[in-house]
């Protein structure tokens, strides 16, 4: 067992000499290097040490006592005075939301949100940035200032510039500052424009930031930026001036909240709750996500192109075109798709995989001849759109070919051409028309035009249409 040691300034030389002592009877040992041993083994020891304090040493101490001073001050009265200042001094720290336990202003008026003082080097949102706040306290990001409500007297009154995890791109403002952040639009402001790298500009608040009348993360009306005497790189800081600022701190979230398992704090029942549809949260808010948008992971997005969104959910679009897109005919038909583009090779093989979407193939004779698109769809699309067939002598034919698989499909014989001969067929306002039999009518017919380049059945390029694609 380690022995312990009981050190007491050694008083009785001078301030307990003289008449203290009258009538006493004792032992005096003079030598400056005395001591006195108990036990059999030495198991306690009472010297002096050579900077002249009173050493009890032994491998335990039991004061029997009830009242032990200490030079006339009670020993309890000392403990918890020394217990309550250090409580005093921690509840302090916690208050003031900085690691060094002094804010710099803001925390007394929103309590959530305070200015801690100091630089770092890294990413805004990465630990060297925390290690400012204090613990129970993180950087604060887009949505924690948002919320804030911070005002211009709050600025004003802020001396310095305190960088905060968000970017206001021409006055935008996201969830964190990154390339690709998880929320936009927290103000309201659609135009916001997503820069890169260093072309982010991070927020900030203080007297001391860069002020501009545009929206940001802190008011619809005003704007506040890092300060150029914040040395960075886009979301990386350098270096901030001693003295001149350092990070918004935000208070910790009252609910725990997850992108598997989002939730908000409902003050008015004083309860965590479940995050709502349509909406982000990060434990402490529930942010509506914007109706064009979608919700995923805890994150709102920007409809991706090729879908539809509701501010909740993606679909996606359903047009029977490859790039997501109808000219014509799918929004009243459902079934057939004008597709615009232009690739080379067989009008079936090749037109299907480079221009009509999975589940949908160039349209066929039959398949025209089957739906019989009235003379008013052809004359309202604009372009010329190629399909799968002939109208060689005004016959129709399952498919463009020396050899198609059926024939006589609008019940005329037709002339069955070969190679560069075939008429190859067509709808669209600009496509070549004429009277007379086809897959489209028994009174109509349509062929492509010289925008669609070709030989026979294949195509080489198609400069003002494409192709007509119909569902499986």
């Amino acid at each position: 067992m380690v022995p312990a040691v009981l050190c007491l300034v050694w008083l009785l030389p001078t301030a307990l000499a003289g008449d203290k002592f009258d009538g006493y009877k004792g032992v005096e040992i003079a030598n400056s290097k005395a001591w006195a041993t108990f036990g059999t083994k030495k198991e306690a020891k009472i010297y002096i040490d050579s900077d002249g304090k009173f050493n009890i040493m032994a491998s335990d101490i039991d004061f029997l006592s009830k009242n032990i001073k200490f030079n006339g001050v009670d020993l309890n009265k000392l403990i918890q005075t020394q217990v309550k200042a250090e409580i005093k001094r921690i509840e302090q720290r916690k208050q003031s939301g900085c690691a060094d336990g002094s804010s710099e202003g803001l925390v007394q008026a929103h309590k959530r949100v305070t200015a801690c003082s100091g630089t770092f080097s890294g990413p805004i949102g990465g630990e060297n940035a925390k290690k400012l706040c204090d613990s129970g306290w993180h950087v604060c990001n887009g949505l924690d200032v948002w919320e804030a409500e911070l005002s211009l007297s709050d600025r004003k009154a802020l001396s310095g510039c305190y960088v905060f995890d968000s970017m206001h791109d021409c006055g935008g403002c996201w969830s964190t500052c990154a390339d690709k952040p998880k929320l936009s639009g927290i103000n309201g402001h659609s135009k916001g424009c997503l820069d890169s790298g260093a072309g982010h500009d991070i927020g900030a608040f203080g007297a001391g930031c860069t002020f501009s009348s545009s929206p940001s993360c802190v008011s619809k009306t005003f704007r506040s930026d890092a300060s150029p005497t914040i040395k960075r790189s886009g979301c990386n800081i350098q270096s901030i001036p001693a003295g001149k600022g350092g990070v918004l701190c935000c208070k910790d979230s009252k609910c725990t909240s997850t992108d598997d398992n989002p939730t908000y704090y409902d003050p008015a029942k004083g309860t965590c709750r479940k995050c709502p549809s349509g909406h982000t949260c990060n434990g402490d808010f529930a942010l509506k996500c914007a109706s064009s948008n979608y919700v995923e992971k805890n994150g709102c997005y920007k409809c991706p192109s090729g879908y539809d969104c509701n501010g909740t959910t993606k679909t996606k679009k359903v047009s029977g075109c490859k790039d997501g897109s109808s000219e014509g005919l799918f929004s009243k038909y459902k079934t057939i798709s004008a597709c615009k583009g232009t690739f080379s090779g067989n009008i079936q093989t090749a037109g299907t995989k480079a221009m009509c979407e999975s589940g949908w193939h160039v349209c066929k004779g039959q398949d025209m001849w089957n739906r019989k698109l009235p003379k008013s769809a052809h004359d309202s699309l604009d372009g010329c759109y190629a399909f799968d067939s002939m109208h060689d002598c005004g016959g129709c034919w399952s498919n463009c070919h020396d050899k198609p698989q059926k024939s006589k499909i609008n019940g005329q014989n037709g002339c069955l051409d070969k190679g560069a001969g075939h008429d190859l067929a067509g709808f669209g306002k600009t496509c070549k028309s004429y009277g007379g039999p086809s897959c489209l009518s028994s009174s109509f017919r349509v062929d492509v035009n010289t925008d669609v380049s070709r030989n026979g059945c294949e195509i080489k390029s198609i400069k003002n249409g494409g192709v007509l694609c119909c569902k499986n």
